[in-house]
């Protein structure tokens, strides 16, 4: 961490900038890591990754510390395609194995969903059998959930760079990538309140209502339904469960996780709108 005294006699942390190259279409960056500095490591990997980067150098003096071993172990778990190729005493080069440029942004998405539908599933049998590790389940599932996302802001970002086209991509042209990038972000922070869900369930026990997991099966899917086929109807049926269930007042968390994932359904819905203006 990098501390700077401002003129207005002010404080100002940051992280240390990464140095950046560009060899031929391979993208590298180097970290340059003091001992007390790992905590940011992660950050700042998922940070290049997602802006298109292909190799990253990692140093750190006199040694790499195992506190910062420890930390690139947990940051490549959620990099689709990133390994270590070298491995010294006071560095780390990581690098992209993965030819990002092969995969469609529909099959990112796709199982993106999948995991949301699984993880619903899973709540539902929670609700019959009251069995915890369906719990534990889900919650584990949060990092691969993220790892599709990064790896869906990778590809987009490779998009935007020009190193991959429209066509192999699936889509039909640059300003669809921030509808894309909105709806894969919805996606992932639905599987964060199904998580949340979870770790309160497994904490404080209970379970939601059929109702209630009836109510979040059908926003999602719905939802689901209007960005990726525009399907109208699925867009009305979004809409009022959102303002069926918000006719009441919520204070319970529970509740309130429930209608932040209805909420979610609407921005769904909201990134088909900017997608389907592109079409006008």
């Amino acid at each position: 961490m990098i501390i700077e005294e401002l003129g207005d006699n002010t404080l100002l942390l940051r992280l240390p900038e990464a140095e950046h190259t560009t060899i031929g279409r391979i993208k590298k960056a180097q970290l340059n890591l003091a001992q007390g500095e790992e905590l940011g490591l992660e950050r700042m990997l998922i940070a290049l990754y997602s802006a298109g980067y292909d190799e990253i150098k990692i140093t750190q003096s006199p040694i790499i510390s195992e506190r910062l071993r420890s930390k690139l172990r947990s940051a490549l778990r959620n990099l689709s395609g990133m390994e270590v190729v070298e491995d010294a005493a006071d560095y780390i080069v990581v690098q992209n194995i993965l030819d990002e440029t092969k995969l469609s942004i529909n099959k990112t998405l796709d199982r993106m969903e999948l995991l949301v539908r699984s993880m619903l599933r899973d709540l539902e049998s929670y609700s019959k059998v009251k069995d915890k590790e369906l719990l534990t389940s889900i919650i584990s599932r949060d990092d691969e959930l993220d790892k599709f996302y990064f790896l869906l802001s990778r590809q987009l970002t490779l998009i935007l760079l020009g190193r991959t086209s429209y066509a192999r991509a699936g889509i039909e042209g640059s300003a669809h990538v921030l509808p894309l990038k909105a709806y894969g972000k919805a996606l992932e922070e639905a599987g964060d309140t199904l998580v949340s869900i979870s770790r309160r369930l497994k904490e404080r026990g209970g379970t939601l209502t059929r109702d209630q997991l009836k109510l979040m099966s059908k926003a999602f899917s719905s939802s689901v339904k209007a960005f990726r086929y525009d399907d109208r109807k699925a867009i009305r049926e979004v809409a009022a469960i959102y303002s069926s269930y918000f006719q009441e007042t919520y204070t319970d968390p529970l509740n309130l996780l429930i209608g932040r994932f209805l909420a979610l359904c609407i921005t769904i819905i909201e990134a088909w709108v900017d997608k389907t203006a592109l079409k006008v």
